[in-house]
């Protein structure tokens, strides 16, 4: 170094690059080649050792992109300029908002005077140091006249970096960021607009799997945020520790919460389970790297994101292409958002890695991903949302199927006991008028003897079938023994209208029945209870209308009876 030092003054002068000819481009002039690099492997370097170094082997001009893999070491760049005619006002960029420790020197003109002062910044530091209130790093760069100037940068970060240097004329600088800041603004409308929207949905539907989707949502709109640079500006400015720490596990819990939203949303306990554990594991990963970052280790934890962030994104397609393959229609829609995230993820991690170099996809390229992401999401949530209630009303239509059925007499159609009990807990629960008619059939048994049970059987379907033909839709028939039917009667009738009901029963029952080339006779003995007079609840009811109806058989059969006309009714058994 002593050496150096002293050949420098001798010689009177530094070594120049080629510089670099300012001129306005709208997009700003790209540095790649033009761009001198060293590395500081000891760290203690200062500017006067680096300009006594200036255009020596220790600096290269790579024509690639400087990729820095984050071990925290200084890394050193001279940037020459050419200013060509008068005074210039220009702006060096440096596209990222991660860098922990970054300085700007100089620029220094021909004869090695400084014409600007050093300007420090980064993450570490609070964002009132980043020069003209910019999100990514910049530096206006005033340049007196024509010459040859030549600016210094000094950068150290524990998370990747990949410096691509870029110098703007001042109007078009600012013309770029508010094309930015507006894009940036739609983006960020989009994802709080469907956090909010699937926030209420949450609140509606009380899902696990949409409060997975929300808390995705809002990590991956902070993960935008701090990508921009915005959460260092506005969220966290004056803490540059937290915006510091939130590079690194911001992204870690969006894919711990993402990996446990698909795994819900895909059912892949059901469709793929090993996926599912997969799946699971890489989540308690996320969770760990989330951890790693939050103690500094920002490195490595960057490190695990990146990895993570493209192992994930293809272990849950692979496990939305099962779910689908096994019938899951919104696993489609699933299909097409994870799409889209994994290749703004991936074009953000190649990037970062050097493979690429595309500056509007990788600034944009992320929020652009998780905004059209996010609405397809909502789409799969909507999708899968008419699939459950699809198949909620299958259950509800085969629920009452079996409900039915298992209310229903199979032979006959009418209700069963355990039909009978259902409708009569609704109707005996208000003070109207309602009766009762247990009805059982005479000489039945004789049919079921001569003829057999086929020619009883036919005789009880006809007899429902009488039975039912005389009631209104309200009433009720039910079958609740070999050859007993009730009728319930839904509406208050007077005493006079109940006789017509029974006579008519009767004459019906009394017609004879075809089977076989036989025609098949029985007749009916009718018990009549009403309510509330004679019980409060079905038990009741049927006690008393089977002792009118035992009555009836007792003084010779076929007829009918009131159990309020029973002389002092004994207490009979329920007849069979």
């Amino acid at each position: 170094m002593a050496l150096l030092l002293f050949t420098t003054l001798c010689t009177g002068a530094i070594a120049q690059p080629q510089p670099v000819v300012l001129e306005y481009a709208k997009g700003g002039l790209p540095l790649q080649g033009k761009v001198g690099v060293m590395q500081d492997g000891s760290g203690v370097l200062t500017i006067d050792d680096v300009r006594a170094r200036y255009g020596t082997a220790l600096f290269s001009y790579p024509e690639t992109l400087v990729l820095d893999k984050g071990n925290g070491k200084p890394t050193w760049f001279a940037i020459g300029l050419q200013q060509t005619h008068g005074p210039g006002d220009w702006v060096l960029t440096l596209p990222s908002t991660t860098v922990q420790d970054l300085q700007f020197i100089g620029p220094f003109d021909a004869v090695g005077n400084s014409i600007g002062a050093t300007v420090h910044t980064g993450t570490t530091r609070d964002f009132n140091t980043r020069p003209l209130n910019s999100e990514k790093f910049s530096l206006r760069v005033q340049l007196p006249g024509p010459g040859a100037y030549t600016l210094y940068v000094r950068s150290a970060s524990q998370t990747a970096q990949v410096y691509d240097f870029r110098i703007w004329d001042l109007a078009a600088f600012f013309a770029d960021r508010q094309d930015k800041r507006i894009f940036d603004g739609l983006c960020y409308g989009v994802l709080l607009g469907m956090l909010v929207y699937n926030l209420m949905m949450l609140l509606v539907f009380r899902d696990r799997t949409y409060a997975y989707y929300v808390l995705t949502v809002a990590f991956a709109t902070l993960t935008v945020v701090n990508f921009n640079g915005h959460d260092a500006h506005y969220l966290f400015s004056g803490v540059p520790l937290v915006a510091e720490r939130a590079t690194v596990v911001f992204p870690a819990v969006w894919m711990v919460f993402g990996a446990l939203f698909g795994h819900s949303f895909l059912n892949l306990a059901r469709y793929a389970p090993v996926i599912g554990k997969i799946v699971i594991g890489l989540a308690g990963l996320s969770g760990f790297s989330a951890v790693v970052g939050l103690l500094g280790y920002l490195s490595l934890a960057n490190t695990l994101n990146e990895y993570l962030a493209l192992i994930s994104t293809l272990v849950v397609f692979v496990g939305a292409s099962l779910a689908w393959k096994h019938g899951f229609v919104p696993a489609r829609w699933y299909l097409l958002g994870h799409l889209m995230l994994f290749v703004s993820v991936a074009v953000v991690v190649f990037t970062g890695w050097g493979y690429l170099r595309w500056p509007f996809v990788s600034d944009n390229g992320l929020q652009t991903g998780v905004a059209i992401e996010v609405m397809v999401f909502a789409v799969a949530l909507s999708s899968r949302i008419r699939l459950m209630q699809s198949v909620q009303a299958e259950l509800k239509v085969r629920t009452e199927q079996l409900t039915v059925a298992s209310e229903t007499d199979p032979l006959t159609g009418a209700a069963n006991r355990a039909g009978l009990a259902q409708q009569a807990s609704q109707v005996l629960t208000h003070p109207n008028q309602r009766t009762l008619i247990l009805l059982d059939l005479d000489k039945f048994k004789p049919v079921n003897d001569l003829y057999g049970h086929e020619a009883g059987d036919a005789v009880l379907v006809e007899i429902a079938r009488r039975i039912k033909a005389l009631l209104r839709a309200d009433d009720m028939v039910a079958r609740v023994g070999g050859d007993e039917f009730v009728v319930l009667l839904n509406q208050a009738n007077d005493r006079a209208v109940l006789e017509h009901i029974s006579k008519r029963l009767l004459d019906s029952i009394a017609q004879p029945v075809a089977f076989g080339g036989q025609m098949l006779t029985v007749g009916g003995s009718l018990g009549i209870a009403r309510y509330p007079g004679n019980g409060l609840t079905l038990p009741d009811l049927m006690q008393a209308a089977d002792v009118a109806m035992y009555h009836i058989k007792k003084n010779g059969r076929a007829g009918y009876a009131f159990f309020d006309d029973v002389p002092s009714p004994p207490v009979a058994p329920v007849s069979g």
